[in-house]
C-alpha cells in the first residue's frame, strides 16, 4: 500500500510514496507507452478543453502547456484499460481517506464518480496556478528512472508549499486549493523519447 502520511497544518492532504507494486507499475507503463503518442495524446489547447484564465484584456489564456488525454473518453469501458482498473486501488479504498482527521476526507462515501486524465510533460512544459472542478484531486507521478528531467514539482502558492515530484508518489488534496506545476527542463538528448514527467490525475466528484 506504500508509505502513507497525513498532513493537516495549512490545508489537509495525503501523501503516499511507493503506492503501486511492481506488477501494477508494469501494467501502467505498458499503457503509458501506448498512450504517449501524437495519434492519441494531444497538446493542451483551449479548443481541447484546457484549463484557462483571462488575461488583463479579458482574453482566455490556457494555463497548461503539456500533452493530455482523458482515459474515460478514450476507452469504451473500464476493463479495456490497465490504468482505469488499477487506479481503483486508490479511489476504491475508503479507509485511506477515512484515516485522515479532516472532515473533508471522512465522507468519501458521497464521492461516487471520478475521472482520470493522463498528462505528459517534456522540456519547457508547465501548469500555471489553477484550481480543479472536483471535490478532491488525486495525482500520481511516474517517470523512467533514473530521472531525465528537472523541475516538475507541485506548488501550492497560497501556502508556499512545494511537493517534490517522485516516481510512484500519490498526493490527494482539496481540488479548490490553488496549485501549479513548475516548468520541466530536459536536455535535448532525452527529448521525444517518453522520458519526461507523467501524472495520472484522478478527480473525485459528488455524484
Amino acid at each position: 500500500m506504500g508509505e502513507i502520511n497525513y498532513h493537516n497544518d495549512y490545508f489537509p492532504y495525503i501523501l503516499i510514496d511507493n503506492f503501486y507494486d511492481q506488477s501494477e507499475l508494469d501494467c501502467i507503463w505498458q499503457e503509458l507507452d501506448y498512450l504517449c503518442h501524437p495519434k492519441r495524446m494531444g497538446r493542451s489547447t483551449l479548443e481541447r478543453g484546457a484549463a484557462w484564465i483571462r488575461d488583463e484584456n479579458g482574453v482566455k489564456q490556457s494555463v497548461k502547456n503539456a500533452w493530455d488525454l482523458w482515459l474515460d473518453e478514450f476507452f469504451t469501458s473500464r476493463d479495456s484499460s490497465n490504468i482505469l482498473e488499477i487506479n481503483r486501488k486508490l479511489v476504491g479504498n475508503e479507509q485511506i481517506f477515512k484515516d485522515h482527521p479532516h472532515w473533508l476526507f471522512n465522507h468519501t462515501d458521497a464521492l461516487r464518480r471520478d475521472d482520470t486524465q493522463i498528462i505528459y510533460y517534456e522540456d519547457n512544459d508547465e501548469y500555471k496556478p489553477h484550481r480543479d472542478y472536483a471535490r478532491l484531486t488525486c495525482l500520481t507521478w511516474f517517470y523512467r528512472e533514473p530521472k531525465k528531467f528537472t523541475g516538475g514539482n507541485l506548488r501550492f502558492p497560497w501556502f508556499d508549499i512545494e511537493i517534490e515530484c517522485k516516481n510512484n508518489r500519490v498526493i490527494v488534496f482539496p481540488a479548490a486549493v490553488l496549485h501549479a506545476v513548475d516548468k520541466v527542463s530536459m536536455e535535448e538528448q532525452y527529448r521525444g523519447k517518453k522520458l519526461g514527467r507523467y501524472v495520472m490525475s484522478q478527480f473525485m466528484h459528488v455524484n
